[in-house]
């Protein structure tokens, strides 16, 4: 209620205000001043001509002269006056109220045109993700306060910024220690299993070892991807110009070469010729989005593609189960694993390591574009990015 009353107390309202109390008043002021200067001006004018017209004197002796045509009487020099003194103070009036226009015009600019730019030129910086400007404000009224917030929502941005920055590189130190700790046991542990598989041994004790065995490869596989996601993660998108039929092509190759057992529907829609992408990230998408789709369709996949001059739109889905709540919110993660993958028996441990979709949702992004999951009502999977260059 405080900032409120604050807000109320230095409103822009009031010097708009006043300003138009002045304006008007000094206005009438002035506006009266002249007319009586320049009425004044065409009495005096008509005076001289009035006692060149012939009188008739009354009884009581005053004179009376017949001055409707004393217009006539008018030299073109002061025909030309009479007139400037007549329309002047009409001028004045017009050419005052335009200097009030002016007045309120350059007012409304300081105190709400300026800060409102200002407050759009800083949203687009904040959308665009660029913080390196600053909000000042000379004006103590509602639109001031507006800029000083604007301000402290940046610097809190560029504070933010930083501290996701700061847990970015320790989490890739610490992703850097642990797979150089974590190597040198597991070959020690791969290399005692296959001298312990040599060996005649039980077959139940064997089983076990193949078990280990596999959860080892396991484990060094997922050190391996951890040693190469920071790198990943700072990859740049090589956008280039790609034919559209070409890439549809390309699409329609790539899924069916990975989708053997499965029906697959390809649908293609575009309204232009090229677009602009990073086809070799957008490959390595589809492909871990088809992967996906393999391992929980039922027997279809379908997979639409759709390109306008805006944006293009790839929409896979599968006759499989439909995502979960927690899919729909946490599949995007990095790291995700799904509940019914934490089965007891962790020989049947599903080896997705939870990295692929957090990799796609990066990648697409680099294409100003969004990674969405939606059942619709199959599991659906839509991947967006921008038709031009950015």
């Amino acid at each position: 209620m405080e900032k409120l009353k604050n807000i109320k107390d230095k409103s822009v309202f009031i010097p708009f205000v006043v300003l138009v109390i002045f304006l008007v008043v000094f206005g009438i002021i002035l506006i009266m001043w002249i007319y009586e200067v320049f009425d004044n001006w065409r009495t005096d004018l008509r005076l001289e001509y009035t006692f060149e017209i012939p009188g008739i004197e009354l009884p009581d002796g005053t004179i009376v002269r017949d001055t409707s045509n004393i217009l006539q009487l008018y030299s073109n020099k002061d025909m030309v006056k009479n007139c400037i003194f007549f329309v002047t103070p009409y001028i004045a009036g017009a050419l005052y109220l335009l200097f009030v226009f002016k007045c309120l015009q350059l007012l409304y600019n300081k105190y709400i045109t300026e800060p409102i730019n200002q407050m759009l030129d800083a949203a687009e910086k904040i959308k665009q993700n660029d913080l390196d400007f600053y909000l000042k404000s000379t004006a103590k009224n509602e639109f001031g306060i507006l800029l000083e917030a604007f301000e402290r929502i940046r610097l809190a941005l560029v504070e933010n910024n930083r501290s996701t920055w700061a847990k970015d590189e320790q989490r890739k130190l610490v992703n850097r220690a642990f797979i150089h700790d974590v190597r040198t046991p597991l070959a020690i542990l791969k290399g005692n299993v296959e001298y312990f598989s040599m060996d005649e041994i039980d077959p139940k004790k064997l089983e076990i070892l193949s078990i280990m065995e596999k959860q080892i490869e396991r484990l060094t596989n997922y050190v391996e991807e951890m040693s190469t996601l920071n790198k990943l993660e700072e990859r740049q998108a090589k956008i280039a110009k790609v034919n559209v039929l070409e890439w549809e092509q390309e699409v329609k190759n790539l899924a069916m070469s990975m989708i053997i057992d499965k029906n697959i529907q390809f649908n293609s829609k575009s309204t232009v010729d090229n677009v602009y992408l990073d086809k070799y990230m957008i490959q390595e998408i589809l492909e871990n989005i088809l992967s996906n789709a393999i391992r929980y369709a039922e027997n279809n996949i379908n997979i639409a593609l759709e390109i306008n001059d805006t944006c293009w739109s790839i929409r896979i889905s599968n006759d499989g189960k439909p995502f979960t709540e927690d899919e729909l919110r946490f599949a995007k993660f990095l790291f995700y694993k799904e509940k019914a993958n934490f089965v007891e028996n962790v020989a049947s441990y599903d080896e997705h390591t939870g990295i692929g979709l957090y990799l796609s949702e990066l990648y697409v992004k680099k294409h100003g574009g969004s990674l969405d999951l939606v059942n619709a009502p199959d599991a659906t999977v839509i991947v967006k990015g921008k038709t031009r260059n950015m």
